[in-house]
């Protein structure tokens, strides 16, 4: 075939493979309304955070939408329908309210600084009926319906939230799953294609034991430039990829998730990934998808353009052979990786590989025990026990386990060395430490502490069955049993001594916990119990005065107890005038 044929087909291919992108986001957009619904703001919409970002422990479920870098600007319901769910805590999603529509959809708004008039006023009658700051509460149907475009409440910064913005998510009301925003047809200007900054090459040998990993570096394929790729030599003929891949949008500064990923040998696709939708329960196989202990051990989230055995998300497609790339001996294959966005553009990178004949065959580390990923597993010896259920690894786990004598004597029991850290558990097992020491009568104080690679010390829990400490964890690591018997702390911000406030004050105090963490937070006026919000960012709970406390002198009592039920009280006189 002459050069320029050559050339010919491969343009040809190239524009075939585009066209297929382009055909293929087109159908999936179909599947979902594209003008139903609005935009929850009336500011143009530059995003800050896009659908199934790599986070720390979960996938984006949503968009994070700029609010000018300022709270209080109004928030609209996106489409007819009800108010069916309020949330409200100090962490997470903060103020958030769910509105089911009756085409079959959830719109999801959080981080919000407060509610409309009519939803607020529902919000305190039951916070106050079952005497609860932070609550979830399930709505009817006929109690609060919203119209598309009206005012449901301001955006704000609570919760998880680290800067104002709005948080907004559409979920399938039948599954609950999450479903990218960008797919229903907001007015979202995007015309710049994802980056991919960086690439990782596997290889593995018969059996899938990784073998090696090795940062390479492809370049962008053009249309005549296949021969001049990076030749990468490989001691197996089994290889896998994974990519930094990030996207950013016009008017948007920073990095943002990508929609869809898809490796190819010679052509042939071996492994899809696509961002169209999840469920929550899978989110945290976000430390299966990216290559966890690559970013635990100082790394950048890599996407794995293959999936580990006892990976559940459904967000895989045109899987041959999970994603791994089986090489011919003395032949040159071309990998191509492409990464895309919801508004089709994509970046296409390359390089070439082959296959050198070593033989490098697979050296098991020492291990105390094979925790199998598609098994319940146990491990018992005589100051530790560990129950794992079924669903816990994503791959078969060559477990470690070691003790350290403790010299301090705030610590009740032996240092576990349970594993290693940059190894992810997906959900919780059982952990119980034989305790040494502990005082009588402090049993009931004492917990398991989990102590991460920066020395923070986390509560595990803790019950004592006259032998063990029992707990529950879902990182490997290092655990050891302390007791906790401090109270809070409780420092007022602008309350006490007797001072003058007018009726409509907000009356703030900070609260913490020295190593169990705050269990709960309750104020009283006059012996009245009275609401609460909470920021967990800043430690501060606070209360606003609603003008009906009669002039004069009144008591308060604010009581905030740790998980360990260790109990502080503020005691003071206001004077209202």
């Amino acid at each position: 075939m002459s050069s320029y044929y050559k050339l010919f087909f491969v343009i040809l291919l190239l524009l075939s493979l585009r066209s297929s992108f382009a055909q293929l986001a087109l159908e999936t957009k179909q599947k979902y309304p594209q003008d139903y619904f609005r935009s929850p703001l009336d500011i143009p919409l530059l995003l800050s955070g896009t659908f199934g970002e790599l986070r720390p422990n979960h996938f984006h479920g949503g968009i994070d939408i700029k609010t000018q870098k300022r709270e209080g600007l109004n928030v609209y319901a996106a489409a007819d329908g009800y108010v069916s769910r309020i949330n409200v805590s100090g962490k997470g999603y903060g103020n958030a309210l769910y509105i089911t529509h009756p085409n079959g959809y959830v719109s999801v708004y959080a981080h919000l600084k407060s509610f409309n008039w009519a939803i607020k006023k529902f919000l305190r009658e039951r916070q106050y009926a079952e005497q609860k700051n932070e609550i979830d509460i399930q709505v009817s149907p006929d109690l609060l319906p919203v119209s598309k475009g009206g005012i449901i409440a301001l955006s704000g910064n609570s919760g998880g939230s680290q800067a104002p913005h709005l948080h907004f998510e559409i979920r399938d009301a039948a599954t609950e799953e999450t479903i990218n925003p960008l797919l229903f047809g907001f007015n979202i200007i995007d015309n710049i294609a994802p980056r991919i900054q960086g690439t990782l090459l596997y290889t593995f040998d018969s059996e899938d034991h990784p073998l090696s990993r090795q940062k390479i570096t492809p370049i962008k394929f053009t249309d005549n430039n296949e021969t001049a790729l990076p030749l990468i030599f490989v001691n197996s003929p089994y290889i896998a990829v994974a990519v930094a891949s990030q996207d950013a949008l016009n008017n948007s500064d920073g990095n943002n998730g990508i929609y869809s990923l898809m490796v190819q040998k010679d052509e042939a696709t071996y492994f899809t990934y696509e961002m169209e939708r999840f469920r929550y329960s899978h989110t945290r196989c976000i430390h299966a998808h990216m290559d966890y202990q690559y970013y635990e051990t100082g790394g950048s989230r890599y996407h794995r353009i293959f999936r580990l055995p006892g990976d559940m998300l459904e967000a895989y497609r045109n899987e041959v052979n999970r994603g791994i790339i089986i090489l011919n001996e003395s032949e040159i294959s071309t990998i191509a990786i492409t990464s895309d966005d919801a508004h089709g553009n994509k970046v296409r990178v390359g390089f070439r590989v082959k296959y050198n004949g070593a033989n490098n065959n697979w050296s098991p580390p020492s291990y105390d025990k094979i925790l199998f990923w598609d098994e319940s597993n146990q491990f018992y010896q005589d100051d530790i026990q560990c129950d794992f259920g079924t669903g816990l690894f994503y791959e078969d786990v060559l477990f470690r386990h070691s003790t350290i004598p403790s010299s301090n004597n705030t610590i009740y029991s032996d240092i576990h060395l349970v594993h290693k850290d940059e190894v992810p558990v997906h959900t919780y097992f059982d952990i119980a430490l034989r305790a040494k020491n502990i005082p009588m009568g402090n049993e009931e104080k004492a917990i398991i502490i989990y102590e991460d690679e920066s020395g923070k010390k986390l509560n595990k829990g803790g019950t004592w069955d006259g032998v063990f400490i029992r707990g529950k964890a879902r990182e490997f690591g290092t655990f050891y049993i302390m007791i906790d018997e401090k109270a809070p702390v409780i420092t007022p911000m602008n309350v006490g001594g007797g001072k003058a406030i007018s009726n409509n004050a907000i009356l703030s105090w900070k609260i913490q916990d020295n190593l169990s963490g705050i269990n709960s937070f309750n104020l009283y006026i006059d012996n009245a119990w009275h609401v609460l919000e909470y920021d967990s960012k800043t430690n501060k709970v606070w209360h606003t005065l609603t003008g009906t406390l009669s002039s004069g002198t009144h008591t308060i009592l604010l009581v905030v107890k740790d998980e360990r039920n260790n109990v502080s009280e503020y005691k003071s006189n206001i004077q209202v005038i």
